[in-house]
C-alpha cells in the first residue's frame, strides 16, 4: 500500500523548502499549488529548496506545477533548487529535461 501525498511549506531565515511526502499526482494538486503559491508570496525567502527525499513518485500535474513556481520565482529574481531527491522524481524529472 502506498501513501497518498503531502505537501507543505516552511521557512527558515531566508530559505524556504517545499516538502513533498509519498504520491503527489492530480489528487494533491490544490494542496501543492497552495503550498507553491505561499513559496512564492514569502519575500522574505530568497531560496526555495525542494526537498523531494520522501516521494514515492510524481505526475504531470506536479511537474507542471514546481515548473511554474521556479518560472515565477525567477522573473522575481529568486531561485529555485533541490535539498534532497529520492530516485523516482529524480529519474521523472530527468527524462523529461529537467536537471536538479
Amino acid at each position: 500500500m502506498t501513501d497518498a501525498g503531502s505537501v507543505s511549506y516552511r521557512r527558515r531565515k531566508s530559505v524556504g523548502v517545499l516538502h513533498l511526502n509519498g504520491i503527489v499526482d492530480i489528487f494533491e494538486a490544490v494542496e501543492l499549488h497552495a503550498a507553491a503559491r505561499a513559496a512564492l508570496e514569502d519575500a522574505q525567502a530568497a531560496t526555495v529548496r525542494l526537498d523531494l527525499e520522501k516521494v514515492e513518485r510524481m505526475d504531470a500535474s506536479a511537474v507542471q506545477i514546481l515548473i511554474a513556481l521556479g518560472s515565477a520565482l525567477a522573473a522575481q529574481g529568486r531561485t529555485l533548487g533541490p535539498t534532497k531527491i529520492a530516485p523516482a522524481p529524480e529519474s521523472l524529472l530527468a527524462r523529461i529535461g529537467i536537471v536538479l
